[in-house]
C-alpha cells in the first residue's frame, strides 16, 4: 500500500500547472486554427496569369490538389494563348457565328463532326477566337489551326479565329 504525503498545497500547485497546461494547448490550437494552411485549394483558373477570363470555362472550374493538376504547361499555354491571340474577354460572340461554327464543328454528318469538345469562346483585340479540345486529332481544315494544348495533355486543341476586320494580306474569315 503506497503511502500519499503530498500536502494540500502540493495538490493546489499541480492543478494549477495541468490547467494552464491546458489553456496553453487550447491557445496553441486556436493559433494554428487562424494561421492559413499551407495547402491552399484553388481552382485552375486561378492558376493562370488571368483568371477572369477563365473562370466560366468549364476548364478553369476543377478543383487543383496534388492528384488533379493541369500541368505546368497547361497553365503556361493559358497565358501564352491570351498573349498570343490579344484575348480581352470571355464570350462577346455573335449568336449567328456561334450557330455557323457548331455546325460545321460538331455535327457528326457535318464536315469535321466530333471536333466540337471542350469549347471555349473569347472576343480579342480585332477577332473572335474559338478554342476547341476534343480528344481526337482532326485534320486543320475550315480554318480550324492546331495550337499548343489548352484542355489537357492528351487533348488535342484547335484555333478558329474570324478578324472583325481585313488584316494586311488578307484573311479567309472576315466580318
Amino acid at each position: 500500500m503506497e503511502i500519499i504525503t503530498e500536502t494540500h498545497q502540493e495538490v493546489e500547485k499541480k492543478k494549477k500547472k495541468n490547467i494552464e497546461d491546458d489553456q496553453q494547448i487550447l491557445t496553441t490550437k486556436k493559433q494554428k486554427m487562424n494561421e492559413p494552411s499551407e495547402l491552399v485549394v484553388k481552382q485552375w483558373y486561378e492558376l493562370t496569369n488571368h483568371p477572369k477570363l477563365f473562370q466560366h470555362t468549364y476548364w478553369g472550374n476543377f478543383t487543383n490538389h496534388p492528384t488533379n493538376h493541369p500541368g505546368d504547361n497547361i497553365i503556361e499555354n493559358r497565358n501564352k494563348f491570351v498573349a498570343d491571340y490579344k484575348i480581352k474577354k470571355m464570350g462577346g460572340w455573335p449568336n449567328k457565328l456561334k450557330n455557323m461554327l457548331f455546325w460545321t464543328a460538331c455535327r457528326v454528318d457535318g464536315p469535321i463532326g466530333g471536333l466540337y469538345d471542350h469549347a471555349e469562346f473569347y472576343t480579342a483585340e480585332e477577332s473572335y477566337v474559338c478554342v476547341l479540345s476534343p480528344y481526337k486529332d482532326y485534320p486543320e481544315q475550315y480554318g480550324f489551326k492546331r495550337i499548343y494544348p489548352l484542355y489537357m495533355n492528351d487533348a488535342t486543341t484547335y484555333v478558329f479565329e474570324i478578324f472583325n476586320k481585313p488584316l494586311p494580306g488578307g484573311s479567309k474569315f472576315v466580318l
